[in-house]
């Protein structure tokens, strides 16, 4: 069953190659809609320490043709740059790779860190290969590829930890900021924080040491409208800060920053609930907070196309003025 909401492939760069795609006509389009769907819901695996790109940018781009292919390559790549959807993956221990075959062994190595949703080469590299793998995919039938076609953009999940880790895992491996807007998380609800530690446990983690440090901000709802415990804002940051310091025990290797919102004059609720990377965004409707145990409860999670993202974080901007700012503190 797919766990998974946001999808992490590997490209080796003979998939790039002009002799490769006019080989067969179908590539030119295979090749193009690969890389727009992957700018949908999914990144490309950098390999080697950002050199992968460099390599197909100064030794495969330039010479494909004809012009209009290589125009539409090259903007489908602008665009997941753009979108932060081209992710470092680390250095070669043995050196840059000389040959595909090279570049199929280190997309392998990275599969064994992160667990890869597909490495995607050529049928001649991955019949060259000695390794066999369920995530190797032939480029030209790629589109028709299980692990392509299973892309999922909602998910129905039980509303606790175990459903939640894989989901969350892809989101915030590579993710350099998370915001999580919620007007009810609290830190006197345990299902809350519990959200918040898979969150600050799986963000930057690539599989690689040091963890990738970000920042997380927690946008929630006025406290004195709290039916469990009500409080002052003043007073509900300090229970933040001391919440911090006794639930979670190991350093935190992440800023964190809390945000008390409320209605402006305008009278817009502050009601939606989701969390927002630099990369995506999640609709989770039903809210943020999660179990340890099993639940017979359920929500429906859902990766929002990029102009929605685009719109929930203009709407938790605070220059925008949508929400009021009632306090406001930065934790770590």
């Amino acid at each position: 069953m797919t766990t998974s909401l946001f999808y992490e492939y590997a490209i080796t760069p003979d998939v790039f190659d002009t002799s490769y795609i006019s080989s067969d006509p179908r590539l030119e389009v295979i090749l193009v809609e690969l890389l727009k769907g992957i700018s949908k819901n999914g990144m490309i695996a950098n390999l080697n320490k950002d050199k992968w790109l460099k390599h197909i940018e100064l030794n495969y781009l330039p010479a494909i043709v004809p012009l209009h292919l290589k125009d539409k390559i090259c903007r489908c790549l602008s665009l997941l740059r753009d979108r932060h959807r081209i992710v470092r993956h680390p250095k070669a221990t043995n050196g840059d790779p000389t040959t595909n075959i090279a570049w199929l062994t280190l997309a392998l190595e990275s599969n064994r860190n992160v667990k890869l949703d597909g490495i995607i080469a050529s049928r001649d590299v991955l019949d060259s290969s000695a390794i066999q793998c369920d995530k190797f995919i032939d480029a030209l039938k790629a589109l028709d590829s299980p692990q392509w076609e299973g892309r999922r953009t909602t998910l129905t999940l039980s509303t606790c930890e175990p459903y939640y880790r894989p989901v969350l895992a892809p989101v915030l491996r590579h993710a350099r900021s998370l915001t999580i807007v919620d007007p009810y998380f609290s830190p006197h609800v345990a299902r809350f924080v519990d959200f918040l530690k898979i969150c600050i446990e799986q963000m930057g983690r690539r599989g690689q040491l040091p963890v990738l440090q970000g920042r997380i901000v927690i946008h929630a709802g006025n406290p004195q409208n709290d039916k469990i415990k009500p409080e002052s804002a003043p007073d509900r940051l300090n229970t933040w800060e001391k919440k911090l310091s006794s639930e979670f025990i190991t350093t935190i290797p992440h800023k964190i920053k809390v945000v008390l919102r409320d209605q402006n004059y305008r009278g817009k609720h502050f009601h939606d609930r989701f969390i927002l990377t630099d990369q995506c965004c999640i609709d989770i409707p039903l809210g943020t907070d999660t179990s340890a145990s099993s639940t017979q409860d359920s929500t429906t999670w859902c990766l929002l196309d990029h102009e929605d993202m685009l719109l929930k974080a203009k709407e938790i901007d605070q220059a925008m003025n949508v929400y009021a700012v009632l306090d406001e503190r930065a934790l770590r």
